[in-house]
């Protein structure tokens, strides 16, 4: 996966084409699945699956999955589920 400055104009072209704009800055071993508008700050071994506007900021082995509006900050080994709204969700530490 190519990396991305968030203001670079390929990113800027991949949200207006609809395309899937992710960012990964400072990112280790990070995989974004059908992510829309995502970014990973500092992120090791980080996953977003089916995430909208997710953001992970020094998160280590953190997943979101089917997140929408989902931020997992200085999170280690973290998973989170989001249901259908950032203020309705259910947050799982292992």
């Amino acid at each position: 996966m190519k990396t991305l400055s968030p203001k670079s104009s390929a990113a800027a072209d991949l949200r207006a084409t609809g395309t899937v704009a992710a960012t990964i800055v400072h990112g280790t071993a990070a995989t974004i699945v059908h992510g829309t508008e995502a970014t990973i700050v500092h992120g090791m071994e980080a996953t977003i699956v089916h995430g909208t506007a997710a953001t992970i900021v020094h998160g280590m082995e953190a997943t979101i999955v089917h997140g929408t509006a989902a931020t997992i900050v200085h999170g280690t080994a973290a998973a989170m589920v989001v249901l259908e709204e950032a203020d309705r969700s259910i947050y799982y530490r292992q």
